[in-house]
């Protein structure tokens, strides 16, 4: 390739643990051009000193957030033709995963998360600056080539919709709700890629046996018990003398790093934004620290009500957040305190609404939001570490936005109402979508009289998991957040068949 000119988003640990190498590799083997967004300040420092790569344009995430502090004042017109460019009607649905800007860190341990950071002027400021970089970089560097670690946050939404317009995919990678199974994905909400592509492609089509016995195999494993996913490491282990003294220990080492490594620490302070998840001084240290203490527990002593005791109900499992699930996938599903609400009051006859917390919450959620959720009308908390397939084994429908418990909830026959936009979840046999929370009352009553036991339904949901083996990889993706223990050459491999397969299309586009 003469002109391959690379858009790639270095973001955080991934840009150090391997978006530098893919950089590496592209210049060697294609002697590629490169422009970037980075995000974190010591990856962006990273970047600029670096030798090896040269960049032609760089746009930094917190530089963008902290210049509307010099003003912020904004100009519509911007905005305005954004939208038009795009098609997009509202910028304010994904604007709401930019959450430095529209939750509040410094207020309320793991965020306040309906208080906004700044002024609603500040945030439209950031907005037309980052729509201004952007639109720049497709003007004068044009990428024909856009790598992005994940689409979490505006800036990756914004790329998305100037690349759509020019008629380039970007290359990302999700995961496909089969434990451990990727796929290279072009959209925000998982509607295009490889494996939903394969997926729908080979619905009409006769079936080979290529991973046909691997994915009934999977699922007969499932049913019996749920796979885990990689990140369920993260749940907090339990409250002990023992676990108390380490915690106190590593928040101590915090705060002694914090006054020997000032200047490190002090350079993720985002001026305008403040105090946020990368730069936390002691006071806010000990703050969190304590937070998560008493919420860890006195959540723990909540008087949940017994799974044995509970039959006839619907299961709502609460969802990790600030998360792109229920930020930018499904940004009317973030309340969930009001989507509970709302779920009880539709729910037929003599049906309960059970909820559970997401264990890796526990800690994360004030202890209060739990008392608030147990007193309402219809609803029953059961303990967060309660047995999922108990739970799911006993459920008559589950309702949820985007999580991997409607992938479960498939394995185990039981019906869903999926609230949220990831267009593969549209695609499991046991799913009914719902779009308008006034007609959830219908959407439950749909999705109860699914056919559970038809051969159509064990015929869609091998499908589904047979395309996930012959369309997706495994590999270590999220490992390369977290550490270098991870198949480089694997993953190298991966992304050069990805850019391979937009080359051609795009030629063949011409």
């Amino acid at each position: 390739m003469k002109d391959l000119r690379v858009f790639i988003f270095q973001q955080r640990n991934w840009a150090l643990n391997f978006g530098h190498t893919l950089a590496v590799y592209l210049k060697k083997n294609y002697n590629a051009r490169f422009a970037c967004f980075t995000q974190k300040k010591n990856v962006d420092l990273f970047i600029r000193n670096q030798k090896e790569i040269n960049y032609e344009h760089i746009i930094n995430y917190e530089d963008l957030l902290a210049r509307p502090s010099e003003n912020e004042t904004y100009n519509p017109k911007v905005i305005e033709d954004f939208c038009e460019t795009t098609g997009v009607n509202s910028i304010w649905k994904f604007l709401l995963s930019d959450k430095l800007l529209t939750m509040n860190y410094s207020k309320q341990f793991h965020y306040s998360m309906f208080e906004k950071n700044v002024s609603n002027e500040y945030i439209k400021s950031f907005f037309c600056q980052l729509y201004l970089e952007l639109k720049q970089i497709f003007t004068t560097f044009n990428p024909n080539i856009i790598i992005m670690p994940n689409m979490a946050g505006s800036s990756h939404v914004v790329t998305y919709h100037l690349a759509k317009k020019k008629n380039i995919k970007v290359i990302t990678v999700n995961d496909t709700k089969v434990a451990g199974i990727y796929s290279i994905v072009h959209d925000p909400n998982n509607s295009d890629g490889y494996f939903i592509n394969h997926l729908k492609n080979s619905k009409n089509k006769k079936k080979n046996h290529k991973n046909l016995n691997l994915a009934r195999k999977y699922i007969k494993e499932s049913r019996s018990s749920i796979k885990t996913f990689a990140y369920m490491d993260q749940v907090q282990p339990p409250i002990s003398i023992t676990n108390l003294l380490r915690d106190i220990k590593n928040i101590s080492r915090e705060i002694v790093a914090y006054f020997i490594y000032n200047k490190s620490f002090k350079i993720h302070k985002i001026k305008g934004v403040g105090i946020n998840h990368d730069y936390r001084p002691p006071k806010i240290l000990i703050r969190d620290f304590i937070s998560l203490t008493i919420n860890r527990f006195k959540s723990m002593r909540i008087k949940y009500d017994n799974i044995d005791d509970l039959k006839n109900f619907a299961y709502y499992p609460l969802q990790y957040q600030p998360e792109v699930t229920t930020e930018l996938q499904g940004p009317w599903c973030a309340n969930q305190f009001e989507i509970i609400r709302m779920t009880a009051l539709s729910l037929p006859a003599d049906m309960k609404l059970v909820v559970k917390e997401h264990p890796i919450m526990i800690g994360l959620r004030d202890y209060t939001e739990y008392k608030k959720i147990k007193n309402l009308l219809n609803v029953y908390l059961v303990n967060p570490f309660t047995n999922q397939n108990k739970l799911l084994n006993k459920a008559k429908v589950v309702i949820n936005s985007n999580g991997s418990i409607i992938a479960e909830s498939a394995f185990c026959k039981v019906p869903v109402v999926q609230l949220g936009m990831v267009g593969i979840l549209h695609e499991l046999p046991n799913v009914i979508f719902n779009s308008d929370i006034s007609n959830l009352d219908e959407s439950i009553n749909q999705a109860i009289k699914i056919n559970i036991n038809s051969k159509e339904y064990d015929k869609k949901l091998e499908n589904y998991v047979k395309s996930a083996f012959d369309a997706g990889f495994s590999c270590d993706w999220d490992k390369i957040w977290e550490e270098k223990s991870f198949n480089e050459s694997e993953i190298l491999n991966i992304i050069n068949e990805a850019i391979q397969k937009e080359l051609k299309r795009q030629n063949e586009q011409k």
